[in-house]
């Protein structure tokens, strides 16, 4: 896939000689499909500016208004419902993706979880334009934000080979799923998170030292929250879940400062970046398979004056409810708010995953092991509090979330006992 990332879309000669480079073909000829959806995720965009976008308004002359020689709209948000064999032959049809701005963490959720993420790899030829909605007149510098990049695939297509895109010609030579533009509105059928000076619990007793499913490292600063969405691969579990109860619910409640600064501080030994924070969707995956029965993910987090919006909006998009919380100087917010929630559970019947390292909570998780429920604890084994170990005798589990909850995308650079039946030389070779 080739990208051209720009400010305020096309807006000068040289940004769109720069996209008829990357198309082989001039505008006019080329087949679009429009991408609206990350203008749903942001606060100040709504139903009148994609209806805009669409429908090529002025406002998107330098877009959508280009001239294209026909143009549809791929609504991420719509295609797990729909299919792939449907919607898949749209976008391999396609010469360019005109993705628009708008809120770029709940985009990369819906690019991920519609599974066009796993598509793009396949298709080296297809341009994915982006654009940050802005003003700039017809005479912007040529130099405004101008950015080529070409991405090489590395994945193969997960719905099987699909024909080579490299010969195309100068003239369309596909048919296009959607109608030509000919005087109406196309149609087509059919969280950077906040950072915390909060560090891993003193009370742990490991020494201190999240390698991504995705991505590259970081450099090392204090960590921040762990975030965001991605698409889960949940088709087939490694747990063997017992029998639930559907009226009991789960509580998952993420200590998301605590396992962020145990990454950073103790594993990766910098802060970590957004994509090799923890999928955090596969946690509630987790627990609703692991003890099966509906879950619920309470996700804490210290924001004090400012609100992180996007982080926010990335929660709630995968399932979670977030608790952002503000206090004085010196207060432990997220650990306050978490004792009180451990307490307020003692007097229901559900079941609860306390996802945290921290020792500050021990007291707490163990007041819930009284018989009537199930209590476990999520993290990274190593760094756990010790006195964590000492409540399994009364019935705490326990459980990684590197190895149980799968919820990382690339092995971590971690020292652990290996069981023996778990054992894989591919992984030190």
């Amino acid at each position: 896939m080739r990208l051209l990332l720009t400010s305020g879309g096309v807006t000068n000669p040289t940004i769109r000689a720069a996209l008829e480079e990357l198309l082989g073909k001039p505008v006019d000829e080329s087949s679009a499909l429009v991408v609206p959806t990350a203008q749903w995720g942001h606060p100040l965009c709504g139903p009148a500016s994609v209806r805009g976008l669409v429908a090529a308004e002025p406002d998107f002359r330098h877009f959508s208004g280009l001239g294209w020689g026909s143009l549809g709209v791929l609504e991420l948000t719509a295609l797990p419902t729909i299919g792939a064999e449907r919607w898949v032959p749209w976008v391999e049809a396609a010469d360019v993706l005109l993705v628009d701005g708008g809120d770029a963490t709940y985009l990369a959720h819906w690019v991920r979880e519609s599974g066009l993420a796993d598509l793009l790899p396949s298709l080296p030829d297809l341009v994915w334009v982006g654009g940050e909605r802005r003003e700039h007149g017809d005479d912007a510098p040529d130099r405004r934000a101008l950015r080529r990049v070409e991405v090489r695939a590395r994945r193969p297509h997960p719905w099987g080979s699909s024909t080579s895109r490299s010969s195309r010609t100068s003239t369309p030579s596909r048919p296009t799923p959607w109608p030509r533009r000919s005087g109406g509105p196309p149609t087509l059928e059919a969280p950077p998170t906040p950072s915390t000076s909060r560090r891993p619990s003193r009370s742990s007793t490991a020494p201190s030292r999240w390698s991504p499913k995705v991505g590259g490292r970081g450099s090392g600063r204090r960590p921040g929250n762990g975030a965001v969405a991605t698409r889960c691969n949940c088709a087939v579990s490694p747990y063997a879940p017992p029998m639930g109860d559907a009226s009991r619910t789960t509580y998952v409640l993420v200590d998301g400062e605590n396992i962020d600064a145990t990454l950073g501080t103790s594993i990766l030994g910098r802060r970590p970046r957004p994509e090799e924070r923890p999928r955090w969707e596969r946690l509630l995956q987790f627990a609703r398979e692991r003890w099966g029965q509906p879950a619920s993910g309470l996700f804490f987090l210290a924001a004090n004056s400012e609100l992180p919006m996007a982080f926010i909006q990335a929660l709630l998009a995968i399932g979670y409810k977030p608790v952002p919380l503000s206090g004085g100087p010196g207060q432990k917010v997220v650990d306050i708010a978490i004792q009180r929630t451990l307490v307020a559970l003692g007097e229901r019947p559900d079941d609860v995953l306390l996802v945290s390292n921290d020792g500050d909570f021990v007291e707490q998780v163990g007041g819930l092991l009284d018989g009537r429920r199930r209590v476990g604890v999520v993290g990274f084994v190593e760094f756990r509090n010790h006195a964590f170990v000492q409540l399994a005798e009364q019935g705490l589990e326990s459980f990684d979330l590197e190895h149980d909850v799968k919820a990382f995308n690339e092995r971590l650079p971690r020292v652990r006992i290996i069981p023996i039946e778990e054992f894989d030389p591919a992984q030190f070779l």
